[in-house]
């Protein structure tokens, strides 16, 4: 991919491969957030009374959503009480959006192999509607930061699921936009990754669909060279001791 030659045509191709693969992997981790329901369910893992496990989560909840609070864009005084109140429990996966300058024009970006893992209702692009607004509303301003609080600790090491998607070859990260303060933003990656063609390309692109948004396309050429994380690990245990195994 590093010397791909990008035509309007083959951008089309590319984005059309990116899709599916997006649809299939995006599907996949899915199911396994399914299968995970009863480790991500806010009630279960926080408690409606103080005790045990759920103490100590609703304590770590409270002090990061007291973080978000005291910082800009959010400067909330409205505190968390149980049981904790989640506006939605439906989780969604957003594709990431960034902003790019490319010769002197603005884009909107997506990056369609990351997402973002928020409740129905409650996208980055809503928040970036809400900060902006004249007057934002405090119990939105409230209501967002609660929940993303609530994804953060819900999808850290204290209930295992970062270990479990990492395994399944889904990496989770939790991290940070400027236009969010101290707001942690948690996305699940995808194996491979996509690339952004040169500028030139970015901005032919916007000028014939007539829109200033651009989607990464996939690196074709990882794809190849997709490891197996439990195959690695058994060979370097079996070299430990001596044996030359064959390579795959």
């Amino acid at each position: 991919m590093a010397e791909e030659t990008y035509s309007l045509q083959r951008l089309l191709v590319l984005r059309k491969i990116t899709r599916a693969i997006s649809d299939t992997l995006r599907g996949q981790i899915r199911e396994h957030l399914g299968t995970l329901n009863t480790l991500l369910r806010p009630r279960a893992v926080f408690g409606e009374s103080g005790h045990g496990t759920a103490t100590g989560a609703f304590n770590d909840l409270v002090a990061l959503y007291q973080t978000i609070a005291a910082a800009k864009p959010f400067l909330l005084t409205q505190e968390i009480t149980r049981p904790v109140e989640m506006a939605s429990t439906t989780l969604e996966l957003l594709p990431v959006e960034y902003t790019h300058r490319a010769q002197g024009k603005t884009v909107v970006v997506t990056s369609p192999l990351k997402w973002v893992v928020t409740y129905s209702g409650f996208s980055p692009a809503r928040l970036k509607e809400l900060i902006g607004a004249k007057t934002p509303s405090e119990r939105e301003l409230f209501q967002f930061a609660v929940q993303y609080a609530a994804v953060s600790i819900l999808f850290g090491p204290r209930g295992g699921v970062p270990k479990i998607l990492e395994a399944l070859r889904f990496p989770l990260t939790v991290g940070k936009l400027p236009e969010f303060g101290e707001l942690p933003v948690t996305t699940i990656s995808a194996p491979i990754s996509t690339v952004r063609p040169p500028d030139s390309v970015v901005i032919e692109s916007t000028e014939f669909s007539g829109k200033n948004v651009f989607e990464e396309v996939v690196n074709l050429d990882e794809i190849p060279t997709l490891r197996d994380p439990l195959r690695d690990q058994l060979l370097d245990i079996a070299q430990s001791f001596g044996e030359k195994l064959p390579a795959a």
